[in-house]
Protein backbone atom coordinates (compact mmCIF):
# COMPACT_ATOMS: atom_id res chain seq x y z
CA UNK A 1 0.00 0.00 0.00
CA UNK A 2 1.30 3.36 -0.94
CA UNK A 3 0.47 6.47 0.88
CA UNK A 4 0.91 10.22 -0.44
CA UNK A 5 1.59 12.93 2.13
CA UNK A 6 1.37 16.49 1.53
CA UNK A 7 4.58 18.85 1.50
CA UNK A 8 3.42 21.10 3.67
CA UNK A 9 4.92 23.77 1.68
CA UNK A 10 3.15 23.45 -1.51
CA UNK A 11 0.82 25.71 -3.38
CA UNK A 12 -2.23 24.16 -1.36
CA UNK A 13 -1.00 25.01 1.47
CA UNK A 14 -0.33 28.57 0.51
CA UNK A 15 -3.73 28.80 -0.82
CA UNK A 16 -5.01 27.43 2.53
CA UNK A 17 -3.55 30.18 4.66
CA UNK A 18 -2.89 33.16 2.61
CA UNK A 19 -5.26 35.34 4.18
CA UNK A 20 -3.10 38.85 4.43
CA UNK A 21 -1.95 38.59 1.36
CA UNK A 22 -1.50 41.14 -1.36
CA UNK A 23 -3.07 40.56 -4.52
CA UNK A 24 -2.62 41.83 -8.06
CA UNK A 25 -4.76 41.66 -11.24
CA UNK A 26 -3.95 41.46 -14.40
CA UNK A 27 -4.97 44.77 -15.24
CA UNK A 28 -2.91 45.89 -12.56
CA UNK A 29 -5.70 46.68 -9.65
CA UNK A 30 -4.50 45.45 -6.26
CA UNK A 31 -6.18 44.27 -3.17
CA UNK A 32 -5.52 41.68 -0.48
CA UNK A 33 -6.97 38.63 0.81
CA UNK A 34 -9.13 39.06 3.60
CA UNK A 35 -10.37 35.22 4.06
CA UNK A 36 -10.22 32.12 2.56
CA UNK A 37 -13.42 29.75 2.02
CA UNK A 38 -12.54 26.39 2.32
CA UNK A 39 -14.62 22.80 1.00
CA UNK A 40 -15.46 20.48 3.17
CA UNK A 41 -12.82 18.55 2.52
CA UNK A 42 -10.61 21.34 4.11
CA UNK A 43 -8.94 22.64 0.44
CA UNK A 44 -9.29 26.05 -0.75
CA UNK A 45 -12.16 26.63 -3.01
CA UNK A 46 -12.21 30.38 -3.12
CA UNK A 47 -10.42 33.57 -1.74
CA UNK A 48 -12.48 36.86 -0.27
CA UNK A 49 -10.27 39.65 -1.80
CA UNK A 50 -10.59 43.02 -0.82
CA UNK A 51 -10.23 45.94 -3.44
CA UNK A 52 -10.89 49.40 -4.15
CA UNK A 53 -9.14 52.73 -2.60
CA UNK A 54 -10.02 52.14 0.98
CA UNK A 55 -10.59 48.27 0.70
CA UNK A 56 -14.20 48.26 0.53
CA UNK A 57 -15.30 46.14 -2.09
CA UNK A 58 -15.25 42.55 -1.88
CA UNK A 59 -14.85 39.84 -4.38
CA UNK A 60 -15.28 36.14 -4.15
CA UNK A 61 -12.49 34.54 -6.66
CA UNK A 62 -12.08 31.04 -7.04
CA UNK A 63 -8.51 29.74 -6.74
CA UNK A 64 -8.42 28.68 -10.12
CA UNK A 65 -7.96 32.25 -11.23
CA UNK A 66 -4.67 32.19 -9.34
CA UNK A 67 -1.72 32.71 -11.86
CA UNK A 68 1.10 32.70 -8.98
CA UNK A 69 1.80 32.61 -5.60
CA UNK A 70 5.14 33.98 -4.34
CA UNK A 71 5.08 32.69 -0.47
CA UNK A 72 8.00 34.47 0.22
CA UNK A 73 6.73 37.66 -0.53
CA UNK A 74 2.78 36.76 0.34
CA UNK A 75 1.80 38.21 -3.41
CA UNK A 76 -0.80 36.61 -5.63
CA UNK A 77 -1.28 37.00 -9.05
CA UNK A 78 -4.28 36.47 -10.73
CA UNK A 79 -5.01 35.76 -14.57
CA UNK A 80 -8.41 36.48 -16.23
CA UNK A 81 -11.38 35.27 -13.62
CA UNK A 82 -13.78 33.62 -16.74
CA UNK A 83 -11.95 31.00 -18.03
CA UNK A 84 -9.02 30.85 -15.79
CA UNK A 85 -6.82 27.93 -15.81
CA UNK A 86 -6.50 24.55 -13.27
CA UNK A 87 -3.96 24.15 -10.99
CA UNK A 88 -1.92 22.72 -13.27
CA UNK A 89 -1.03 25.74 -13.73
CA UNK A 90 -0.04 27.71 -10.70
CA UNK A 91 3.42 28.20 -10.20
CA UNK A 92 4.57 28.71 -6.52
CA UNK A 93 7.64 30.47 -5.84
CA UNK A 94 9.90 29.42 -2.95
CA UNK A 95 13.72 29.80 -2.43
CA UNK A 96 15.59 27.44 -2.55
CA UNK A 97 17.12 27.81 1.31
CA UNK A 98 13.06 27.78 2.06
CA UNK A 99 12.41 24.32 0.44
CA UNK A 100 15.71 22.69 1.76
CA UNK A 101 17.40 22.01 -1.08
CA UNK A 102 19.00 23.61 -4.38
CA UNK A 103 16.77 22.83 -7.45
CA UNK A 104 14.28 21.35 -5.43
CA UNK A 105 10.70 21.46 -7.12
CA UNK A 106 8.98 24.40 -6.54
CA UNK A 107 5.13 23.07 -6.93
CA UNK A 108 3.38 20.37 -5.25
Amino acid sequence: MTTTTENCWGTAYWLRNCEGFRVETEDGEQGYVDAVELTPGGEAAALVVRFGERFTHAVRVPVRAVEELDATSELITLGPLSGARGPAYRQLRIPAAISGREGAPTDS
